[in-house]
Order: C-alpha cells, then sequence, then structure tokens
C-alpha cells in the first residue's frame, strides 16, 4: 500500500479574510484533503496544472467548488512539495512534474539573467496574478468598497426620495437572493436624469431616477434587479477593480496579507470614472443574464420584463434621446443576448 507524504499549505477560498491551512497528502493520482469541510477531498494533477511558481511558492488557482463560490488560490511550499514527490516512483514523479508544467527548483546563476527576465516577469503578475487577486479579498471588504463606491455617488447626483420603488425594490430583493449569499444588499436611488444602474462590489445597487422612469412595470423592475444582483454575486465588480489597479495592489503587497487595506482600490473610484470603472464586458453581460433567468425562475417569476425592455432599448436604441446611449455603454448589447433571453422566456 502507498505511502502518503503530508504536506501544510495555504488555502484562499475567495469569502474569508484570512487564509486557512489545510493539511493534504501527496499521492501518485493527486492532492488529497484531510478536511473536506474546508478543502477538497481530491485534486488530480490534472486539475492542478498550470501552476505558478512565485519564489518559494507554488501556487495553482483551483475551480470553485459550488455553482456560486467563488475561485480559490492553494498555495503550496515549494520544498515540502517537492520532497513529497520525491517518495513516489521517478516514472511517476517526472509524469506529474511534467502535467504540471513546474520545472523542479529552477536557479538563476547569473544577474544578467534576472535582468533579462524582469519584463516578461512583471508582464507575466499583471496578466496571470491581477486576476486572481479577488481571492484574496473578503465580502467584507468589497463591501467597504462598494460603500465608498455609493457615498461618492450619492455626492454627485443626491438621492432620489420614491418610498413606493424603494420597497419594491427592497421586496425583490429578498426574493431574488440566494439562501447562500454571504451578501447584504443595500439600494440606493439617484436624482439623475440619465437611464442607468450599477452594482458597485458588495452588495451596493443604485437605480438612477432617468431608468426607473422608464421602467414599466414589476416584472421589468425584478428582471433589472436580478441581473445588477448576479454582477455581485459573481464578483464582476470586484474583478474590474482589480483589473485596472492590479499590479499596483500586487506591488504594494496585498497577497500574503489578504489586503489589509483598500486605499489602493478605492483610489480606483475617483468620480470622474465610476460608470467607465464598471463597464462589463459581453461574456460577463451574458453571465449576468443567465444568473437573473436562474434566480427569477427559482422565485416564481418570469424574465419576460427583461426581455421586454432589452427589446426596448434596442428599438430605441438609434434615436436621439441623449441618456440611452450611457446605459447601452455599461450594458453592451449584443443579439447572442437578446436570442438567449427570447429562448428562456419561451421555454417557461
Amino acid at each position: 500500500m502507498q505511502s502518503l507524504q503530508t504536506l501544510q499549505a495555504r488555502w484562499h477560498d475567495g469569502v474569508t479574510l484570512q487564509p486557512r491551512t489545510v493539511s493534504l497528502r501527496v499521492s501518485e493520482d493527486g492532492l488529497h484533503g484531510e478536511d473536506a469541510q474546508i478543502f477538497h477531498a481530491f485534486l488530480s494533477w490534472r486539475d492542478l496544472r498550470n501552476g505558478e511558481r512565485v519564489d518559494d511558492e507554488i501556487r495553482f488557482n483551483i475551480p470553485k467548488r459550488e455553482e456560486r463560490a467563488p475561485d480559490g488560490l492553494l498555495v503550496l511550499p515549494v520544498e515540502p512539495f517537492f520532497a513529497a514527490l520525491s517518495a513516489l516512483p521517478d516514472a511517476k514523479r517526472t509524469e506529474i512534474t511534467r502535467t504540471l508544467k513546474l520545472k523542479q527548483h529552477p536557479r538563476l546563476k547569473f544577474w544578467l539573467l534576472a535582468a533579462i527576465i524582469t519584463i516578461p516577469l512583471m508582464w507575466m503578475v499583471y496578466t496571470r496574478a491581477a486576476p486572481m487577486a479577488h481571492v484574496f479579498v473578503s465580502t467584507e471588504q468589497e463591501a467597504r468598497l462598494g460603500r465608498s463606491v455609493s457615498a461618492q455617488l450619492k455626492r454627485i447626483h443626491g438621492v432620489y426620495e420614491h418610498p413606493q420603488r424603494q420597497a419594491m425594490l427592497e421586496e425583490l430583493v429578498r426574493e431574488l437572493q440566494p439562501p447562500d449569499s454571504p451578501y447584504t444588499y443595500h439600494i440606493t436611488l439617484l436624482d439623475s436624469r440619465q437611464i442607468n444602474a450599477l452594482a458597485a462590489p458588495g452588495g451596493e445597487i443604485l437605480f438612477l431616477r432617468g431608468l426607473l422612469e422608464q421602467i414599466d412595470d414589476r416584472e421589468e423592475l425584478a428582471g433589472i434587479l436580478a441581473h445588477e444582483m448576479a454582477h455581485v454575486e459573481l464578483r464582476h465588480g470586484l474583478k474590474q477593480v482589480l483589473r485596472s489597479v492590479g499590479v499596483m495592489a500586487f506591488m504594494s503587497g496585498a497577497i500574503g496579507g489578504g489586503f489589509e487595506t483598500l486605499e489602493a482600490l478605492e483610489a480606483a473610484t475617483e468620480l470622474s470614472g465610476l460608470l467607465v470603472l464598471f463597464s462589463y464586458s459581453r461574456e460577463a453581460e451574458t453571465e449576468a443574464d443567465a444568473w437573473a433567468v436562474e434566480r427569477l425562475h427559482a422565485s416564481g417569476q418570469s424574465a419576460s420584463g427583461l426581455l421586454r425592455f432589452f427589446e426596448r432599448l434596442q428599438r430605441i436604441s438609434g434615436s436621439d434621446e441623449s441618456a440611452w446611449p450611457t446605459f447601452l455603454s455599461t450594458h453592451p448589447q449584443t443579439r447572442e443576448r437578446l436570442e438567449k433571453l427570447r429562448e428562456a422566456v419561451a421555454s417557461e
């Protein structure tokens, strides 16, 4: 029977602020977690390929365990990890290192070589590490960032008082929010004629008066709210901020301590750039549509309101009304998105 070597690793689950220490056993097939409540019971070597070697650590981006859970980051110490691999048969160890695409104990012998790799290494930090940075930010810190965004927008536009719409939105939040959601939602109405809504990180959702005046009924309001809630639950806003300040956040020592402060992120939310900052990609918008449809159906509601609103938006987007392009710039439309929504409504 194979004797399994054990090592200690750090697990960043993307929800809690501090990483957890997990015990892992190393076998020919993969890593075995000793506490399934905290970490995966088993990950094959193929699940771990394309890891990143950083100093004396190896980092693996681990896919989410549950449908709406965030991705995680597993950090292994280099020396104990390779020591555990050395206990395996030579042929199997070679196969594993080839699968992981990791080189064992690389050493830089000349300072010139270090200088040559500096630029590509910095580019790797920007393109690979920054998109993974959200796993280091707790939901509490994410909420703090969202409150900062909301406070700035309130200062810009002022609060729009509409008790009926406010109450309806808060009721819809309770209907649409998943039972396992880690967020506390806050709805703010802003006194602006712009036709727009914004989902800031951590559960802050802001509706502008111009949008509320264009919504015909409760179904439309539910559809738009579900779409904005999707951006929160899928952490699109946080990821967007980190893409903007990823290098700054990483170079300030954010990794390791789990973002001790969010000053670097809050600096990205200057007044002039908030709507630009939270303009999502077509891929993110499509993901948000799918999540919205799922939650609408789960709460016993139709997605037809969301479809009607988007179809009306499509019809008048070529008009001279200057308020609509703002919504289009932050919520890009595609024919494929509308077709998927029509299919979802037709299947109800």
